[in-house]
C-alpha cells in the first residue's frame, strides 16, 4: 500500500506494507490554531535503551563502497530520525498472544502510542551524529508527491539516503519484555520496517527476531 505524502508515515515504498495499520494523521495545513499543541517529550530511559539497541547496527545507506577484500566501509554521514514517536498498529490481537508478558507489552504499545511524544536526541546513543527531522518537516518535503519529494529530500539532506522513525515502546509491567516499531525509509521504492519484539535477561536487550507486521521494498 502506497501512503500518500499527506500520511504521517510518509511511506516510501510501494506495495510493502503487509497489514492495514496506519500512524495518526497529521492536521489539515489549512487549518490554523492560536494554540498550537505542544508535544510532550519522551522520557522513559529504558525505551532509549530499546532504540540504541535496534540503531546500533550497520544499515544499507551506511554502505558507501568495500575495501579491496570485499568488506563493507561504513558512512559517517549523520543519521535522520523523525523527530516524534509514530508507527503502524499492530495487526496482532494482542489479548491472543499465549505468552502473558508479550500480550501486556502488545496492550502497552497500543497504550502508548495512542499519542506522538517529541524524541530527545542526547539519548540516542550509537557512535554516529543523529539529526531530528520533525513530522511538520517531512509533510512539506513530500506535499508535491512521493517522487519529487525523495529529489527535495536529498536536496536538502545530501550526506543522508533517508531517515527513521521509531514508535513509543511498549513494556511488560517488569519491563524486561518490549515491543517497538522500526521503519527506514529510503526511496520511493526503498524502505523495510515492522513491529519489533525484544526480552531483556540479566539486563542485556536481545532482539527476538520474530517480527510482526513486517515490510521491505
Amino acid at each position: 500500500m502506497l501512503l500518500t505524502a499527506l500520511s504521517a508515515l510518509v511511506a516510501v515504498c510501494t506495495g510493502c506494507h503487509t497489514n492495514s495499520g496506519t500512524t495518526q494523521q497529521p492536521s489539515s495545513p489549512a487549518k490554523t490554531s492560536l494554540h498550537p499543541v505542544v508535544l510532550e517529550t519522551y522520557d522513559d530511559p529504558d525505551a532509549y535503551e530499546v532504540y540504541n539497541l535496534l540503531l546500533g547496527g550497520p544499515r544499507p545507506d551506511a554502505l558507501i563502497g568495500k575495501t579491496e577484500q570485499g568488506t563493507p566501509t561504513l558512512s559517517r554521514a549523520p543519521i535522520e530520525i523523525e523527530s516524534q514517536t509514530g508507527g503502524d498498529t499492530l495487526c496482532f490481537d494482542p489479548v491472543a498472544q499465549p505468552d502473558s508478558r508479550l500480550r501486556q507489552a502488545a496492550t502497552d504499545y497500543d497504550e502508548q502510542n495512542s499519542k506522538p511524544r517529541l524524541l530527545k536526541a542526547g539519548e540516542l546513543r550509537i557512535g554516529q551524529k543523529i539529526e531530528l527531522i520533525s513530522r511538520s518537516d517531512l509533510n512539506s518535503i513530500f506535499a508535491d508527491g512521493i517522487i519529487s519529494g525523495w529529489k527535495k529530500f536529498r536536496d536538502i539532506h545530501p550526506n543522508v539516503q533517508g531517515y527513521t522513525r521509531l514508535s513509543a515502546v511498549g513494556f511488560s509491567p517488569d519491563k524486561n519484555v518490549a515491543v517497538v516499531f522500526l521503519g527506514r525509509y529510503c526511496g520511493p521504492t526503498c524502505g523495510a520496517g515492522g513491529i519489533v519484539t525484544l526480552s531483556r535477561k540479566n539486563g542485556i536487550w536481545r532482539r527476538n527476531w520474530d517480527d510482526f507486521c513486517s515490510w521491505i521494498s
